[in-house]
């Protein structure tokens, strides 16, 4: 979404990096690059976590200290009393941590490192050698270009200063637990995730609204709106998703155990009803019809010493399909590692030449009405792309 990446990336509007100047990277080159090699080369674990921990400090260093108040949360129209913990910035301030952040990023020795290996899985991809970028080149162009922002935010006289840019608001219950957040950017919009409680009952809701400039309504690109009840540690719910205001789906929680979720275990069923429209674009009706009457399950049972797992495909109150999983630790011998190993890491590997077309010739075979069958062989058609 449009909205989340600016407000990733938010500083004002004549702060924003050139990469096309600075990396000497086209539109047509950025759809170019491989993405998941790069992912595969940022910092790994404590290297990365200390990354992102210096740059939110910067970030906190750098807010004023929040302001405390008496309120109420309303989520889904269920309201809780709580404390309001209030932070913001206006655009002088925002200036002031941006540089910061920029003064930082010139100098910082895992950021040049990450812009070496893009420019070379770039190279990998060139179509000549004179084609390839030099990583030295690239570099000293990124820092040229740090350091002229910085020089533009000093040389910037505007009188706007003091107009508010950004705003977080953090919603605290009466046992010191964090039960809603609320962040808004100027002129880029809202993002909101919070549950209320009035005695056992709950409401829960998750939106992202977006400000567009021609309309000076926030727009809701995501809505989240969900309610139900918390008894003795169990959660019964339902909540409702919509993208753009159009519902995609509905999902119910039963019985989920939030002890032992707090452990890391899952008990507890899902139920997933996808809505009608999403297969709006069946000509023939067929899809739209019977998806609407589909439903998708998951039941769980899992500690540390077993794991029940029931994945169903329902119609009305009809179990059409169903897998079942079931595993149980126990107690194996010694692992040997040859001296002369290498560990590799392929998750999609034993996807590869799965014979899908095979199981639902399979199920064609079977008892399943043919409106089904004829559902699972488009999806797994899809899925093949």
């Amino acid at each position: 979404m449009i909205f989340l990446l600016n407000l990733m990336f938010f500083i004002p509007k004549y702060l924003f990096i050139d990469l096309e100047k600075t990396l000497g990277v086209t539109p047509e080159g950025m759809e170019a690059l491989n993405t998941e090699k790069i992912i595969e080369k940022l910092p790994e674990g404590r290297e990365l976590a200390d990354l992102i921990v210096k740059y939110i400090g910067i970030v906190f260093d750098n807010v004023n200290e929040a302001e405390k108040t008496k309120g109420s949360v309303t989520a889904n129209g269920k309201t809780e009393e709580c404390t309001v913990l209030e932070a913001s910035l206006d655009e002088g301030e925002l200036k002031v941590l941006v540089k910061a952040v920029l003064f930082e990023l010139q100098k910082d020795e895992a950021v040049e490192k990450l812009i070496r290996t893009v420019v070379d899985i770039m190279n990998e991809t060139a179509a000549s050698e004179e084609e390839k970028l030099d990583a030295d080149d690239v570099y000293a162009d990124f820092v040229r270009e740090v350091n002229n922002l910085m020089n533009e935010i000093d040389e910037d006289d505007t009188d706007d200063d003091d107009k508010e840019m950004i705003r977080y608001t953090t919603y605290v219950n009466s046992d010191s637990e964090v039960i809603a957040r609320k962040l808004w950017a100027y002129e880029l919009g809202e993002v909101f995730i919070g549950t209320a409680y009035e005695g056992d009952e709950f409401g829960t809701e998750i939106y992202v609204k977006e400000y567009y400039y021609e309309d000076e309504d926030l727009h809701t690109l995501f809505e989240l709106k969900g309610e139900g009840t918390s008894k003795k540690d169990v959660v019964n719910g339902e909540y409702d998703i919509y993208v753009e205001g159009e519902l995609v789906a509905t999902l119910a929680v039963s019985d989920l155990d939030t002890k032992a979720l707090e452990k890391g275990q899952l008990k507890g069923g899902f139920t997933v009803y996808p809505s009608a429209k999403l297969f709006e674009s069946d000509e023939s009706g067929m899809l739209s019809f019977i998806g609407a009457s589909l439903s998708i399950g998951a039941e769980f049972d899992c500690d540390d010493s077993k794991q029940n797992i029931k994945i169903s495909v329902n119609s009305m109150e009809s179990e059409l399909l169903s897998v079942k999983v079931t595993s149980e630790a126990v107690k194996g011998g010694d692992i040997t590692v040859p001296a002369e190993s290498e560990a590799v890491s392929t998750p999609d590997a034993w996807l590869e030449g799965a014979p899908f077309g095979t199981f639902v010739e399979n199920l064609k075979k079977s008892d399943l009405p043919k409106e089904i069958t004829a559902l699972l062989e488009q999806l797994v058609a899809m899925l093949s792309y």
